[in-house]
């Protein structure tokens, strides 16, 4: 509690005085109408009034100062270094929590004036009963009616329709470069429609269950249900003006993720271009006799590496092996793997100690939990938060933990007769192993996930290890790789979808059916569509596919699983590329001086995230500058300037804007490739053939290299033949 400085004036104590006198300031009409200003409501005039503007405007009214001065107590600690919270928002409350602390060394402000005290109660209001964040009071209320309904037949009807349509087109295009998705904010866009639509189709007929009445049609629809270095196609993509293209320029969602969040990720994309550069022209382990830019592997004469060529049996055949020779990295892969090997030291220390408050509580929380095993059906999640939207849900009845633990049962057995039915060549520990890994990542990469919108996977960590521990072996790599990689990123998915509910003010219990059932149907879906183009997509995954369905991340996943899997890390890392396992020692040595600068320097680096710079790095191979550059300049113009300077505007329209321009171009990206792509009609003009008019996009396949492999010894660089057989 804050503590004012006490003294006598006369037979009165001047806290007594001061606290008295303070209360009874009023604060006019005028407040009010700064209040509706502050909230992005300057336009209402006359008699026009928004109910949640009068709720948090009474709540200012009623608040005394010092439970206010106690709220922001609170707030400078939970929210220190926080780079989310307004810089100047921050600022303000430290200085008038100061101020009140220590009145006599702040005489120049005038404790009593109104103006002070509407600071006080409306940042203290602000943060006890909606949010500091511009973010979250753009798409939420601070008044919630949990009467409405919310699991009805209408809403299942419809969110099944849309996780078929939503579901099937992203796994048809996800194969795709650039990919086209249905996102959630796109599928809410479609949801709207389609909620009115039936509100006025179908009638008011139903039953009634358990005293509930169930109504086809339970009301109005309402917001519950809702060249080498310049070129883009094979280089790096360096181009002050690359695309007009909405797809590529939200590739890295820039009216959503925070400025801070882009900017430190565009400088280490930055860094990395740098690095693929001096890689690639000093030839470095034979990368300049590939292209540079290539999530591919390749063989000693530049050519895509034929994995069958060195396997017998599903296993490595060292005698053809040292006949063909090893795979080959291109400069943008070897900077990205070295990148993958820094960040999971430096990001799992790193926010380890930046957040340890945070990973501290997760954790006492779950040992207690496993001291008292009665909790998992008698403990509430919203115990330990005061917030006022954690105060709200705590209405609702939570979704017992044993009932996550039912899912993870079943899941397990799953798994395991799916690696035991299958020939996956994958023992059953290896699932525990991928399992236990993933519970030592998850709060660290889930944390910075939430605070930063950054996701990186444990799939490299997880395929290297897998790769030592069961050599040799392509399937089971693959296998433990895409179980490593989806437990953590599922997570970090599913907190996501938390996230808006819990400030949609959602029941929990309703949202954990709709997302079982909808995984459910989602997973027949994608099955059927993934079968489906296997078999009906001509040159389905091939590299020049017309239509542009050349699977980077199958890619990516194939690439993998040849050189840490059939291949093995023991002959990367001795025969290859031995200067990639330092990079793990680069990750760790690095954490010390940015946790100095961070804790010696807080408001220099109160924007300065390192994890982010290392991630970055993870821009390239196969895409480019091209693809995160407009990123960063949408975001410096939205979230930046215009959040700056704009703030009213901002909160009302950024999130519409982003929304009504990712469901534009997803609903015309599929009506234009059904229409002239799926049986492909020739459109020659220059908007469809500048991007491969330069020399990256006339290259034969992966032809394009600053060095001739024939002009070598042999007709061929890289290790000589007969000497890979250790």
């Amino acid at each position: 509690m804050i503590e004012v400085t006490e003294k006598k004036v006369g037979d009165v104590n001047e806290k007594q005085f001061y606290t008295e006198s303070v209360e009874t300031t009023v604060l006019d009409t005028s407040y009010k109408q700064r209040l509706y200003e502050k909230l992005g409501h300057e336009d209402i005039v006359g008699d026009e009034t928004i109910e949640d503007v009068e709720f948090l405007f009474e709540k200012i009214q009623e608040t005394t100062i010092p439970d206010a001065l106690d709220i922001l107590e609170h707030v400078l600690e939970d929210h220190y270094q926080d780079p989310n919270y307004p810089a100047e928002d921050f600022e303000m409350i430290q200085e008038l929590v100061a101020a009140h602390s220590n009145p006599d060394t702040y005489d120049d402000k005038d404790l009593f004036d109104p103006e002070t005290v509407y600071q006080i109660k409306l940042h203290a209001v602000l943060n006890e009963y909606f949010s500091p964040y511009p973010e979250v009071r753009a798409v939420t209320s601070p008044i919630d009616d949990p009467d409405a309904p919310v699991e009805t037949i209408r809403s299942y009807l419809v969110s099944f329709i849309w996780v078929i349509i939503g579901s099937g087109v992203n796994e048809f295009f996800s194969h795709r470069m650039p990919s086209i998705s249905l996102t959630s904010s796109v599928i809410q866009m479609f949801i709207y429609p389609t909620g009115k639509a039936f509100s006025y189709i179908f009638p008011d007929v139903g039953f009634t269950l358990f005293g509930t009445r169930h109504s086809l049609n339970p009301g109005p629809w309402g917001n519950f249900n809702l060249a080498v270095i310049t070129g883009s196609v094979s280089g790096l993509g360096l181009n002050p003006l690359p695309t007009f293209d909405w797809n590529i320029i939200s590739m890295n969602s820039p009216l959503i993720i925070p400025w801070f969040s882009q900017a430190n990720q565009f400088i280490g994309t930055m860094i990395a271009f740098f690095c693929i550069v001096g890689v690639y022209y000093t030839n470095y382990k034979w990368t300049g006799f590939l292209t540079i830019n290539s999530n591919s592997i390749f063989d000693n004469t530049g050519e895509s590496y034929q994995v069958q060529k060195v396997m017998s049996n599903g296993k490595l055949d060292l005698a053809k092996y040292a006949q063909y020779g090893p795979p080959y990295y291109t400069a943008a892969n070897l900077v990205v793997y070295g990148a993958f090997f820094a960040i999971y030291p430096f990001g799992f220390i790193y926010t380890l100690w930046e957040d340890w408050t945070n990973v501290k509580k997760a954790m006492i929380g779950f040992f207690d939990m496993l001291k008292n095993p009665k909790s998992l059906f008698t403990e509430s999640n919203f115990a330990n938060y005061k917030d006022p939207h954690s105060r709200m849900m705590s209405r609702f009845k939570e979704v017992p933990d044993w009932w996550f633990y039912i899912v993870l049962i079943i899941s397990l057995v799953l798994m395991i007769v799916c690696v035991k039915v299958y020939p996956a060549e994958t023992p059953v520990w290896g699932i525990f192993f991928a399992i236990g890994i993933n519970f030592v990542f998850l709060i660290p990469i889930t944390i910075i996930a939430s605070v930063t919108g950054f996701q990186f996977g444990l799939n490299v960590l997880v395929e290297l290890i897998i790769g030592y521990a069961i050599p040799n072996n392509p399937n089971a790599l693959m296998t433990l790789k895409a179980l490593g990689y989806n437990i953590d990123g599922q997570a970090e998915n599913f907190i996501s979808d938390q996230k808006l509910a819990h400030y949609a003010k959602l029941p929990q219990r309703a949202v954990f059916r709709g997302q079982i059932f909808g995984t459910i149907l989602q997973i027949i879906v994608v099955l059927c569509v993934v079968n489906w183009e296997m078999s009906n997509v001509k040159g389905f995954c091939t590299p020049h596919q017309e239509s542009k369905f050349s699977c980077p991340g199958e890619v990516t996943f194939y690439s993998a699983s040849v050189l840490w899997g059939a291949i093995g890390p023991k002959k990367v890392f001795n025969e290859l590329y031995p200067i990639l396992r330092w990079c793990f020692l680069i990750g760790f040595l690095l954490v010390f001086p940015c946790i100095a600068a961070k804790k010696y320097l807080p408001k220099l680096t109160r924007d300065f995230q390192p994890t982010l710079i290392i991630g970055g790095m993870l821009a390239y191979a196969p895409y480019n500058l091209t693809y995160y550059y407009p990123s960063f300049v949408f975001s410096y113009i939205f979230n930046y300037f215009i959040k700056r300077r704009f703030l009213s505007w901002w909160e009302k329209y950024n999130f519409i804007l982003s929304a009504g321009l990712n469901t534009g171009t997803a609903f015309s990206a599929v009506i234009i490739f059904f229409a002239v792509q799926y049986h492909p009609k020739l459109l020659n003009w220059w908007g469809n053939t500048v991007s491969y008019a330069g020399a990256d996009g006339q290259a034969d396949g992966y032809q394009l290299s600053l060095l001739d492999p024939s002009s070598q010894p042999g007709g061929y660089f890289g290790i000589r033949i007969g000497n890979s057989t250790n």
